[in-house]
């Protein structure tokens, strides 16, 4: 007899257990629950809450920028940016001048860009003019120079100066001091940037990527072939569709260079709304403890420590609708999750934790 009662309390299992199961699950929609967890429990559930609460509020965050295609965005908008490339792409194929990818360098076998690639006025980089205006309207440099850095030369350029003596350029021959403003693509020695312009003149978008990606590639080759190796049919060079099929090489091309600043950018600002969720959780934490000084609130013999549990523990329904509500709206998905937590903890200390409410208990 005695061996059957224990294997019936074994199949009923911990009702002690079950119970405080139940009632961790209640914090989920209860605040009477929270209060209860907060005051009563360990510390090791409110924090494993807390985190999963911080690990869940940011993913939104993690996948919207993990998603990002800097290609196409740039692309879309480009303000006929990719027409300079075109004429660009048929300027170093005709002059037979490669731009090589090795080690995650570009590379230019046999030196040949500073032979051949030219302006009007002599100087080692390529300009393309808009027709009928004769106005400079897109760039392409090349940091052949050993002892300029990227970071450098690119910094010359986008203050208007000649990025290999540093002399302020201008827009015309006369002198004046119009900004010499263009969309220009820089291809350095391991980093490339594009930056477009509107048509009013001023900065349209603009995306930067590596050489980690298509190892003993030419870009020379995209005169003629698309960025997968197939040859583009000689009939539809010159005509519209070519055009999209350089555009859509390109593309790839910026899209896989950007890859690996995509992936730091996005751990970088998910580490950056993560920290910033983890203060507002400990920030709530010690709002809960000073609405709750009040003389005649009954709940002012909760400590510090007990609203901070309190706070980890209301964190968690938050951070699931602040997900849903990041994915629904992404523009929202860096604060959703404290708009949600913030009204939580007022409806809390408003109807759970307030004078009257402990009175009426």
């Amino acid at each position: 007899m005695a061996n059957k009662q224990i294997k019936k309390q074994k199949k009923k299992g911990n009702p002690e257990l079950r119970a405080k199961v139940l009632r961790g699950l209640s914090t989920l929609i209860k605040n009477d629950a929270v209060v209860d967890v907060g005051r009563n429990w360990k510390w090791y559930m409110p924090v494993v809450m807390a985190i999963l609460s911080i690990i869940i509020a940011v993913i939104p965050i993690l996948s919207q920028n993990m998603s990002v295609q800097a290609g196409n965005s740039f692309f879309a908008t480009s303000y006929g940016y990719e027409t300079g490339l075109v004429h660009f792409q048929e300027e170093i194929d005709s002059k037979n001048v490669s731009l090589v990818i090795s080690d995650k360098k570009l590379t230019n076998p046999g030196d040949s860009w500073t032979a051949q690639i030219k302006n009007e006025n002599s100087e080692p980089w390529y300009t393309y003019k808009a027709t009928g205006s004769n106005e400079v309207i897109f760039e392409v440099f090349y940091n052949y120079a050993e002892s300029i850095s990227d970071t450098d030369f690119l910094k010359r350029i986008t203050e208007n100066k000649n990025p290999f003596t540093e002399a302020v350029r201008s827009l015309k021959d006369d002198g004046s001091a119009k900004p010499y403003i263009t969309a220009f693509l820089f291809l350095g020695k391991e980093s490339f940037y594009c930056s477009s312009r509107k048509l009013d003149g001023s900065q349209g978008s603009s995306v930067s990527g590596l050489y980690d990606h298509h190892d003993g590639f030419d870009l020379k080759s995209l005169a003629k072939n698309k960025i997968s190796g197939e040859a583009i049919p000689a009939e539809k060079f010159g005509t519209r569709e070519y055009l999209s099929i350089l555009t859509a090489s390109w593309t790839t091309f910026v899209n896989d260079g950007y890859a690996s600043t995509k992936v730091k950018r996005a751990w970088s600002m998910t580490g950056i709304v993560a920290g910033i969720d983890a203060g507002g959780i400990i920030i709530m934490g010690l709002l809960l403890f000073l609405l709750t000084r009040g003389k005649r609130n009954p709940y002012r013999i909760f400590t510090f420590w007990q609203t901070q549990k309190m706070s980890y523990t209301a964190s968690f329904t938050p951070a699931i609708l602040g997900m849903i509500l990041g994915f629904i709206m992404a523009q929202f998905a860096s604060f959703s999750f404290l708009i949600v937590f913030a009204f939580r903890i007022m409806w809390m200390s408003m109807r759970t934790l307030s004078p009257s409410a402990g009175q009426q208990q």
